[in-house]
């Protein structure tokens, strides 16, 4: 399955965002949200008011350290994302009010960025065939 999403003219310049649907593990997604695409980014945030909304279970504690270089101890949520036609369960950290999806997450997708068509697609990867193996007599 495959998605194609424009980039946000929200930012300057113009930035890969991905549309989904956030929920509480087990449940269906219910909180649709634009997430900034940042391969930078180690981590998926979401926004605190939406972690606080969907009062997703805390799984763990991590450090944190945001472009401003200073660090900080923060919990660690489990949430079900639902985009590009997956749903999985991902970890995420509530920090700030915008939401961005990092490797922890990107790394299970193949993206085409297209800076001069502002456009992003993500897919879903084709498992390997699996291979019968022939019996020799």
């Amino acid at each position: 399955m495959s998605a194609k999403h424009a980039y946000s003219a929200a930012f300057r310049p113009p930035a890969p965002v991905v549309a989904l649907r956030a929920g509480v593990p087990g449940r269906e997604p219910n909180i649709a949200l634009s997430m900034l695409v940042d391969t930078g980014a180690d981590l998926s945030v979401l926004p605190g008011s939406v972690v606080q909304a969907l009062a997703l279970p805390q799984v763990s504690m991590t450090r944190i350290q945001g472009v401003t270089g200073a660090a900080e101890r923060t919990a660690v949520h489990a949430v079900t994302l639902e985009f590009a036609g997956t749903t999985l369960l991902a970890e995420v950290v509530a920090w700030g009010d915008e939401g961005i999806l990092g490797r922890d997450v990107l790394n299970r997708f193949v993206l085409e960025l297209d800076g001069p068509r502002a456009t992003l697609s993500v897919s879903s990867p084709v498992p390997p065939a699996r291979r019968r193996l022939k019996r020799v007599r």
